[in-house]
């Protein structure tokens, strides 16, 4: 059939009319008008079809394809719907391509082609970031950072230079992986008030760095440690300063009178604010720190150790016959606790029918009788929860006791504070050492002791001696590793202000 030039500009007409007017895109003109269905078999791309039903692995999957098939046409008006239809695709349909985005523009499959991304076309205004010297980061996206760039020198205007290193405060402030470089830590820049608080002041005589710098007591004259005490919790606590400093120098270091002054460079011991880290220390039960910096201990078996200076080495302990024992003068070692002044403040919360008991001259009270029980001996001070006072002398642990008679009784102390004092010394009497007992009690918490009970041994006093080698009224004239605080049947106890000091009494 022939077709003249206006017929053919009809039937162009009409098709890019068809076109527009159902918006049809060009690459589904060419799937949809020249193809055909063509059928293959797979069982992989049988499963893998999203349209695949279990019919068996045979199964049919039809799939389009564009056919290569010549049909008979008019080439006149083949060419001339070919020509238009490449017309609409470069002009109408295909995007140009953006050079140096990395994106498939046109939709090609391929990205940036026929372009040279390390010169854009004018007008692109999507230009990669310039790279920031010296701020670790890759700005123009290339892979690299700070390329081409002295870091030591970044370019004018930057305002993102390192921060100067802070001499003396422990930090890496200039990010260079060292910390207070060049500095003499010693010697902190002016104005750096950042150390906020004072270390704590040395305690003379406690047998503590308490002030940090790994040396004990330095500065020190342990045989004269009283001074004022700032650090106590109740005004009757501290010190008066109108009094004379003979009054004053009768003040142990948590400002409680002392019966006895310290002996010239003797053993001593206070209670620390953290006593987990004293070493001297064996509470064997949990402290819990009041707001008020007593401490609260809720156990109904309380036994508190306290070494000397020497700690407490069982393996030094050569015998455990107390005639022996006797004739050395000390148990372990040289410098026991012997002639003491224990002290300590309670208060009683809950518990009845017990006692509070401060304790001397032996070691561990455990085992019974000979040889373990042997280190069980001592001399002890009791408060009973009623308020009376007695003492009570064990000659080995567990069934080597004997009892006092009962001294003052201060009434009930439950829900109080009250001070106990338990004072033992050696004296001579009729030309043999005895031992001088002394219990002094406060129950004002005013600082202002009585004497309770007292009880001179001479001997005549125990019958049971002979377990450990000794005579049956063995006096107990030595000294003893362990000086302790004991209570039992107490279910809340609050307490403070315990120490132990080797004394020299006015004999």
């Amino acid at each position: 059939m022939n077709i003249n030039s206006a017929n053919k500009f009809v039937l162009v007409s009409f098709i890019l009319v068809v076109l527009f007017s159902f918006n049809l895109s060009i690459p589904q003109l060419v799937q949809n008008s020249e193809a055909y269905p063509s059928t293959y078999v797979s069982e992989i791309a049988s499963k893998n079809n999203p349209f695949y039903k279990s019919s068996g692995p045979d199964q049919i999957i039809y799939d389009y394809f564009p056919s290569t098939e010549k049909r008979e046409s008019n080439s006149n008006t083949n060419d001339l719907i070919n020509e238009l239809i490449n017309s609409l695709i470069q002009e109408k349909v295909a995007k140009p391509e953006i050079c140096g985005d990395g994106q498939d523009n046109d939709g090609n499959g391929q990205i940036d082609e026929y372009c040279n991304v390390s010169n854009p076309p004018e007008g692109d205004d999507q230009s990669p970031e310039q790279e920031i010297c010296g701020d670790g980061q890759d700005n123009d996206g290339n892979g690299q950072i700070d390329e081409n760039c002295d870091v030591s020198n970044p370019p004018e205007g930057d305002d993102q230079s390192p921060e100067q290193e802070i001499c003396g405060d422990g930090q890496d402030n200039d990010g260079n992986g060292q910390i207070d470089e060049n500095c003499d830590v010693s010697n902190p820049p002016e104005g750096d008030d950042s150390p906020s608080g004072d270390p704590e002041q040395e305690i003379c005589g406690d047998g503590q760095d308490n002030d940090g710098n790994g040396q004990i007591d330095e500065n020190c004259d342990v045989s004269d440690t009283e001074q004022d005490v700032s650090q106590s919790s109740n005004s009757n606590d501290v010190q008066d300063d109108s009094k004379s400093d003979g009054e004053k120098k009768n003040l142990d270091k948590f400002g409680v009178t002392k019966i006895y002054s310290t002996k010239k460079d003797g053993e001593q011991w206070y209670l620390n604010s953290n006593p987990s880290s004293d070493s001297r220390f064996s509470p064997q039960t949990t402290m819990t720190k009041n707001s008020d910096g007593s401490f609260k201990i809720k156990s109904t078996k309380v036994r508190m150790g306290v070494f000397t200076s020497s700690g407490f080495n069982p393996e030094e302990i050569k015998t455990l016959n107390h005639n022996k024992i006797a004739l050395a003068g000390y148990m372990q070692s040289p410098n026991d606790w012997k002639d003491v002044e224990i002290t300590g403040y309670v208060k009683l919360n809950s518990g009845d029918n017990d006692n509070f008991v401060w304790y001397a001259r032996g070691a561990r009270h455990t085992g019974y009788g000979s040889p373990p029980g042997c280190e069980g001996v001592a001399y002890k001070g009791d408060l009973f929860f009623d308020g009376s006072t007695r003492f009570s002398k064990e000659q080995w642990h567990s069934g080597g006791y004997d009892f006092g008679e009962f001294g003052k009784n201060i009434g009930p102390i439950k829900g109080k504070w009250v001070g106990l004092k338990v004072i033992m010394y050696n004296i001579v009497q009729d030309d043999k050492t005895a031992v001088k007992l002394e219990l002094w009690v406060d129950k004002k918490n005013n600082n202002d002791w009585i004497k309770a009970a007292e009880k001179i041994d001479k001997g005549g006093w125990g019958n049971t001696g002979a377990e450990c080698g000794g005579k049956p009224d063995q006096i107990i004239t030595w000294g003893g590793p362990i000086a302790s605080f004991r209570w039992d049947g107490a279910t809340d106890v609050d307490m403070k202000k315990f120490s132990v000091r080797e004394i020299a009494p006015h004999i």
